[in-house]
């Protein structure tokens, strides 16, 4: 499953979520503010990759597990309401993709 890239077009809250390719929005709800966060090209090529902080539901959690995450990995963040990681950068995401066993080039 693809993963997109979103920008709301309010606070400019960077997120990523997964959609099949025949079901993907062309727009989602920010996970911050809640406005509406449109489709873009993807933070890996466009901007500084290694730097851009963005929020990944990919890599998201159920809020209700955000207690238990804090305590197994405190260096994490997640968005109270959607469970969202905070993502730090492109090397923090393949950290956490080594962690949960996924591979990314």
């Amino acid at each position: 499953m693809p993963m997109y890239d979103f920008e709301c077009e309010q606070c400019g809250t960077i997120t990523e979520d997964m959609f099949l390719i025949d079901e993907r929005p062309d727009y989602i709800l920010c996970p911050k503010c809640q406005e509406r966060a449109i489709r873009i090209i993807s933070h890996r090529v466009k901007g500084n990759a290694e730097s851009r902080e963005m929020w990944s539901k990919a890599f998201g959690i159920n809020p209700d597990q955000i207690p238990e995450m804090r305590q197994r990995f405190p260096e994490d963040e997640y968005h109270p309401v959607t469970g969202a990681m905070k993502i730090k950068g492109f090397k923090h995401q393949k950290q956490i993709a080594k962690r949960l066993g996924m591979v990314i080039d």
